[in-house]
């Protein structure tokens, strides 16, 4: 047992010691934690192995982390100009907030810095004006992307770093993933009018607009004819038994009233047999609650009775439809509804953490001032996102994805998204991205 002291002489009256415990408790669990580690905050006993001093004032000038005194003060004050340092040491690429003062101390505010991004603080007291059309925080409002730091587990290697510099050993982890699928599509061309549909969606968002038109229609006729499969069914080969991958989930909508959703019948054999061969190749069943959800109990709720029904088990994990969550609702009510893990806290436009680490975590209510019970599993490329983020080109999709996964080689963990209909011809070069894929996933 490792037992690290946090000194904080003269405790300011406002200072919220609960964020404090929270963080430390983080950082106490996280995978580069050097094992057996507790920490304990202005112990007396004088027991510690390590003593840590997070003070204004440093008194040996040894592992003095100086506060900024912004995110653990009780009374929240809108968020003012923050200074932050950045560094590199080693392979690690450092950003924190810092105090202004002695350079003897640590760079940064590890504490705070970790608490801001762990805790989504920006998100819980995000602005109307900072809300995107689905109701959530804007990726363009958020600090990570603002300051294009959200490539970089910046939470995994101050964790890694903090340990470093107070003279112990932290684990360096070889990065692990988990794969997930959203479905929220069971056919393409589930009828005529969706066949209509998808000319609009091709005159209206896509680049190549005779070239996909003709292959649009082609694939139409080909699938009523019985020639080849639906666009969309691509399930016999996108879910891979490959037990080298730590956690594997499909994620099902069973609901929806919105245009968003109600695609396909979740009581449809098809779906059942789908469970089935999910559950075969080692895949867990999660909820995708439906758009509305996102701020309604009685939906969640409702939406997993009828999926733990057909998945014939009790669906305990989700991830919001949209990837809606907003921070000071929907939280309280997946905890309410039963759900022990989820995975919504990604970005739709651009890969990365969201969240400044990629390890499964849990938020914090800031109505109650503790964690939540659910872990939250933070969600870091999602396919869709990334052809965002580069303009929907297939090729510089593999290169931005494969660039990402070798320089976070180390300290973190992905949670890949892929959708069931994102391998779409008309879209996308199947071809290529399908060799890619059975190169990073296949058994």
């Amino acid at each position: 047992m490792i037992l690290i002291n946090v000194a904080i002489p003269g405790l300011l009256h406002d200072f919220n010691i609960s964020r404090l415990k929270y963080v430390l408790d983080f950082i106490a669990n996280h995978p580069s934690s050097p094992g057996g580690v507790k920490f304990s905050i202005n112990e007396k006993n004088g027991e510690e192995n390590i003593k840590v001093y997070y003070s204004d004032v440093g008194f040996n000038k040894i592992n003095w982390v100086k506060p900024i005194n912004i995110f653990f003060k009780k009374n929240f004050k809108p968020i003012k100009p923050i200074a932050q340092t950045k560094l590199t040491i080693n392979d690690l690429e450092l950003t924190g907030f810092c105090a202004d003062g002695s350079p003897e101390s640590m760079p940064f505010d590890v504490f705070e810095t970790i608490f801001f991004h762990i805790s989504r603080y920006e998100e819980w007291f995000c602005a109307d004006h900072e809300r995107d059309i689905h109701g959530t925080m804007s990726s363009t409002a958020q600090y990570l992307v603002k300051n294009k730091l959200y490539h970089i587990p910046v939470v995994d290697h101050l964790v890694y770093f903090f340990y470093s510099s107070i003279g112990l050993r932290p684990n360096k982890r070889t990065t692990t993933y988990s794969l997930t699928h959203d479905v929220d599509f069971i056919k393409k061309f589930s009828s005529y009018y969706k066949f209509l549909l998808g000319y609009g969606n091709i005159l209206i968002y896509q680049k190549n607009k005779i070239q996909n038109i003709i292959h649009h229609t082609r694939h139409f006729f080909q699938v009523k004819a019985g020639k080849i499969k639906d666009t969309y069914d691509t399930f016999h080969w996108l879910l891979v038994g490959n037990d080298r991958i730590s956690q594997r989930v499909i994620y099902l909508l069973s609901g929806g009233q919105t245009k968003y959703e109600g695609f396909f019948d979740i009581k449809s054999t098809y779906v059942k047999k789908l469970i089935e061969k999910a559950k075969e190749k080692g895949y867990q069943i999660g909820l995708h609650p439906s758009y509305n959800s996102m701020n309604n109990l009685s939906i969640i709720q409702a939406e997993r009775d009828v999926l733990s029904e057909i998945a014939k088990e009790n669906i305990e994990l989700s991830r919001q439809h949209y990837l809606r969550f907003d921070l000071s609702v929907t939280a309280k009510i997946l905890e309410l509804a039963g759900i022990k893990s989820d995975s919504s806290l990604g970005y739709r436009d651009l890969i990365g953490f969201r969240c400044g680490t990629g390890y499964p975590y849990h938020l914090y209510d800031f109505e109650n001032e503790k964690a939540f019970e659910f872990v939250e599993v933070p969600l870091i490329v999602m396919d869709v996102a990334g052809m965002r983020e580069c303009g929907w080109d297939s090729s510089l999709w593999i290169k931005l994805i494969s660039e990402f996964i070798s320089e976070n080689s180390h300290y973190t963990h992905i949670t890949f998204n892929f959708h069931n209909s994102f391998f779409d011809p008309v879209v996308v070069d199947v071809d290529l991205l399908k060799k890619w894929y059975f190169q990073q996933f296949g058994t």
